[in-house]
C-alpha cells in the first residue's frame, strides 16, 4: 500500500476524535474574549500562527464566510485542545478556549498590529 494511502487513512481515523473534542469545548465559556479593531483577521491569524512555537494549527475556514476563522491546536503534549475563533471584517472578535496561555499571544499581536482592543 502506498504510504499515502496510509496517511489518508490515519487522518480519517483521527477526525471523528478531534471534531468531539472540539464540540465538548466549545461548549464551555471561553477562557478569554476581545474585539479589536485595525488589523484584518487575516493579519492577526498570519501573526498568532508565525509567533506560536508549540506547533502548527488545523485551521478552518469556509469559503462563503471569508470573515470567520477557526485555529485549533490539538496537542496532546500539552494535553489539550486549544481554540481560537476569528470572527468578523471591520472588528475582529476573538474568543479563546484551553488550558494555555494563547490569548497572550492574540493580545501581542493585536498590539503588534495596531489593533485599538476591548475586552
Amino acid at each position: 500500500m502506498q504510504l499515502w494511502k496510509i496517511g489518508l487513512c490515519l487522518v480519517a481515523l483521527s477526525s471523528p476524535a478531534l471534531a468531539d473534542r472540539l464540540i465538548d469545548e466549545r461548549k464551555k465559556p471561553p477562557e478569554f474574549t476581545a474585539e479589536v479593531a485595525g488589523p484584518s483577521i487575516f493579519d492577526l491569524e498570519r501573526c498568532v500562527i508565525e509567533y506560536v512555537n508549540i506547533g502548527k494549527p488545523w485551521v478552518y475556514r469556509q469559503p462563503d464566510r471569508p470573515g470567520e476563522v477557526m485555529l485549533v491546536w490539538d496537542s496532546r503534549e500539552f494535553g489539550n485542545t486549544t481554540i481560537l475563533e476569528l470572527k468578523g471584517t471591520e472588528k475582529v472578535a476573538a474568543r479563546f478556549w484551553g488550558k494555555n496561555k494563547m490569548w497572550e499571544v492574540f493580545q501581542q499581536c493585536a498590539a503588534d498590529l495596531g489593533a485599538h482592543s476591548s475586552h
